[in-house]
């Protein structure tokens, strides 16, 4: 049997380790998603990589994207995650639309017409506790709340509104995303407190 390229090998399977805190949708508003996501696969004017629905996700803060895992990273921003006492709470994504792109892949979203004080109240709890344990160096100063369904090859000239899809946030999580494998990894994930809303009608 003829041997493998072991050089080759090593080079396909390097990797970049993404760490991030973000929302994950259950699966029934994952579900919803991947209608939306489908529904837009009809539109012609739109063609790129889909992202895959295990992997759809509402992203809160990067801590960073290194050439190999961080387990100290890993261990303070747990502690960090420990620390969130905020009750749950509901957003509702409504509209669909690109943000700008230097690389040529135009991130296709789905976003929010509303102000979503009580998402907004988390992400900043959330990036205080971070800077605080000096994690929060790759922290934006604004946030936009959004899930993308698509890197485009062209952007979305028009937002469009969609059929709004219902998130009741009861927990949150850290990824470890490995670039290059297309995998991630959930490393923890947090409840927010009970007494919340429920999911609405």
């Amino acid at each position: 049997m003829p041997q493998m390229p072991l050089f080759g090998i090593a080079a396909n399977l390097q990797v970049e380790h993404n760490y991030f805190f973000a929302l994950s949708p259950d699966a029934e508003v994952r579900t919803q998603l991947s209608q939306v996501a489908n529904n837009l696969k009809a539109n012609d004017a739109l063609n790129g990589s889909w992202v895959a629905s295990e992997h759809y996700h509402l992203i809160l803060h990067h801590l960073g994207q290194f050439p190999a895992a961080h387990p100290d990273l890993v261990k303070r921003a747990l502690a960090v995650a420990s620390d969130i006492q905020l009750a749950a709470f509901n957003i509702k994504l409504d509209h669909f639309m690109s943000f700008d792109s230097k690389t040529g892949k135009f991130p296709c979203v789905l976003t929010s017409k509303y102000e979503l004080p009580e998402l907004k109240n988390f992400w900043q709890e959330l990036k205080n506790n971070l800077l605080a344990q000096r994690l929060g160096q790759n922290a934006e100063n604004t946030f936009i709340p959004h899930t993308t369904l698509l890197y485009s090859r062209q952007p979305v000239l028009k937002t469009h509104a969609i059929t709004p899809i219902q998130w009741p946030v009861k927990d949150f999580v850290l990824i470890e995303s490995l670039v290059g494998r297309s995998e991630h990894i959930e490393l923890g994930r947090w409840p927010l407190l009970a007494g919340g809303p429920s999911r609405p009608e």
